[in-house]
C-alpha cells in the first residue's frame, strides 16, 4: 500500500441509510459502490486525517477507494487535471469525427422539428441533395486531416438520410478508401426516423459499415402518428415497428430507440413501452430505448413553447420512466459518464457537413447561414471566425460550474445552449443536465437495477458523438 497522503475527491457523494448501507458514486470515475457503516467510517477517518496509516486498512477497501476515485492523492488537483484532460481530447490528434447530410429534404413532418420552421432550410430534393464535387471534397478533406492508425467516426444524418441512400453508398466507397490509407478504422451510425428501414436497407447498411441506427419513436400509434406523420399527412408508426421487428437479433446492426417527451404524450410512453414488450421487442440484445427531453432552442417548438418541460421538473419524470421501464423488465443503458469534452462541438476535429458542403459545429445550427463555421471549397477547409468562437468556449469560464459537484458529467451542459443563449426560448436559459436534479435517486436506481441483473454498465468515450448528443430528434 502507497504511503502517499490521501484525501476526498470533490466529486463524491455518499447516500446513506437506516439500515447502515451507503450508496458512494464519484461523477469523475464514475465508480458506484456500496459500503457498510463500519467501512464508511474508515474512510471517514482516513479523509479527517485520524487514520494515517493505510496499513491499517482492509486492501480490499482501500483498492476500491482508490479505483472509484473516491479517495485520491493530496496533492492531486482536480479541476487542472480535468482541464488538461478535457483540451488534449478537444485538440489532440485523436482521430476524426463527421455527422454527414445526404439531403436535408424529410418525408415527414414532425411538429417540433427545427428545420422545417427555419426559413434557411429549402425543400427542394434537387438541390438537397448532396453533389459530387463535395463528397469528393469530403474524401479528400478526410485523407488530410485524418491521423495515420487513428479512426473515422460518420454519423449519417437529414433530413432524412435514407431518402439520399445512393449518396451514403457513394461516399463510403471513399471514406473507406482514405481510412485504408491512413490504417485507420471506421466506424459509421446513422439517425433515421426508420420508415425506410426495410431488411434490404438495413443489409445494404451494414455492408457499409453501418453498425447503429437511432430511431425515434414517440409514443403508441395514436400519439406517435400525430406527432411525427408522413409529409402531407400519413401514418408511420406501425411501419417503423414493423421494420424494427425485422432487424435480426444480433450484434451486427444495434438500435437505440429514442422516445422524444413533452407534456403531450408523457402519459402515454409506459403504453408504448408495453407495446414493445408485447411485440418481442423490450428483451432484444440489439435495441435499447431511451427518453429525451424536447428543447425549445431554436426555430423550434414556436408553437408548443407551453407543452415543453422544464429540466428540473423534467428530471423527475425522466428517472420514473426508467422505473417503470426496469418494472417491464427492460436493461438499463442510460448511466451518467465521465464526458471529458463534453461535446463534439467544440473540438478541432469534428464537423457537420451540409449537402451544398457548409460546414457547421453542432447540427442545431443545420440551415442556417448565418452560423455556418465555413465551407467545403476545392477539396479543402474553409473555416471562418464562427469556428472559433465554438472552439474558444471553456466550461472552466463558468464559475458556478466550478463549484459543482457533478462537473465531469457534463462540462457545463450543451455548448450551443451556453453559446448562443439569446436564442433559448422563455424558462429555457438554464443548461444544466437532469443528473444535477436526481442524481442520489438514480444512483439508488441504478444499484437496484444492477441487483435484478438489468443494468448494462456503458462504455467511456472521451467525448460525445452527435449521434449520442442528440437531443431533439
Amino acid at each position: 500500500m502507497a504511503n502517499e497522503k490521501l484525501k476526498a475527491s470533490k466529486y463524491n457523494h455518499f447516500i446513506q441509510h437506516d439500515d447502515g448501507r451507503i450508496l458512494a458514486f464519484n461523477a469523475m470515475s464514475c465508480g458506484l459502490g456500496e459500503m457498510d457503516r463500519e467501512n464508511f467510517e474508515i474512510y471517514q477517518r482516513i479523509v479527517n486525517g485520524s487514520l494515517n496509516d493505510y496499513t491499517q486498512i482492509p486492501k480490499d477497501l482501500f483498492d476500491k477507494l482508490k479505483e472509484g476515485s473516491f479517495l485520491i492523492p493530496e496533492t492531486n488537483d482536480e479541476i487542472q487535471r480535468l482541464k488538461v484532460t478535457h483540451n488534449m481530447a478537444r485538440f489532440g490528434n485523436r482521430g476524426l469525427g463527421l455527422t454527414i447530410i445526404p439531403t436535408l429534404e424529410c418525408n415527414f413532418a414532425c411538429d417540433y422539428c427545427y428545420e422545417p420552421n427555419n426559413p434557411d432550410v429549402q425543400r427542394d430534393p434537387k438541390k438537397e441533395l448532396m453533389k459530387e464535387e463535395v463528397q469528393d471534397g469530403i474524401v479528400e478533406v478526410v485523407k488530410s486531416m485524418l491521423p495515420q492508425g487513428t479512426s473515422l467516426g460518420v454519423t449519417w444524418y437529414g433530413g432524412e438520410p435514407l431518402l439520399g441512400l445512393q449518396i451514403i453508398e457513394s461516399l463510403t466507397k471513399g471514406l473507406r478508401g482514405a481510412c485504408e490509407e491512413k490504417k485507420a478504422r471506421y466506424l459509421a451510425g446513422i439517425v433515421t426516423n426508420g420508415y425506410l428501414l426495410t431488411p434490404e436497407v438495413v443489409r445494404r447498411l451494414v455492408e457499409l459499415g453501418v453498425s447503429f441506427a437511432q430511431v425515434t419513436v414517440d409514443g403508441p400509434e395514436e400519439v406517435h402518428d400525430k406527432r411525427r406523420p408522413l409529409v402531407g399527412g400519413g401514418p408511420t408508426y406501425q411501419t417503423i415497428i414493423h421494420n424494427l421487428e425485422r432487424i435480426p437479433d444480433d450484434r451486427t446492426f444495434s438500435v437505440s430507440v429514442r422516445v422524444n417527451i413533452d407534456k403531450r404524450n408523457k402519459d402515454h410512453i409506459i403504453d408504448f413501452l408495453k407495446e414493445l414488450k408485447e411485440r418481442k421487442l423490450g428483451a432484444r440484445r440489439n435495441l435499447g430505448v431511451y427518453f429525451s427531453q424536447v428543447h425549445t432552442d431554436n426555430y423550434a417548438c414556436g408553437d408548443i413553447i407551453e407543452n415543453c418541460f422544464l429540466t428540473r421538473e423534467y428530471s423527475a419524470f425522466d428517472l420514473n420512466l426508467y422505473k417503470q421501464a426496469a418494472g417491464l423488465g427492460f436493461k438499463i443503458r442510460n448511466y451518467p459518464m465521465s464526458m471529458i469534452v463534453g461535446c463534439g462541438a467544440i473540438t478541432s476535429s469534428s464537423f457537420v457537413v451540409e449537402p451544398d458542403g457548409s460546414l457547421h459545429a453542432c447540427w442545431d445550427t443545420v440551415g442556417r447561414k448565418e452560423l455556418s463555421i465555413g465551407k467545403i471549397e476545392n477539396s479543402t477547409l474553409k473555416l471562418n471566425d464562427s469556428y472559433y468562437k465554438w472552439l474558444s468556449y471553456s466550461p472552466f469560464e463558468k464559475g458556478e460550474c466550478m463549484k459543482c459537484s457533478i462537473l465531469p458529467l457534463c462540462m457545463g451542459g450543451c455548448p450551443y445552449r451556453n453559446i448562443y443563449k439569446q436564442r433559448l426560448s422563455p424558462g429555457q436559459s438554464n443548461t444544466c443536465m437532469i443528473w444535477k436534479y436526481n442524481l442520489e435517486d438514480r444512483m439508488e436506481f441504478y444499484a437496484e437495477a444492477y441487483r435484478m441483473g438489468l443494468f448494462i454498465p456503458p462504455s467511456r468515450p472521451e467525448k460525445m458523438n452527435e449521434t449520442q448528443k442528440a437531443e431533439r430528434r
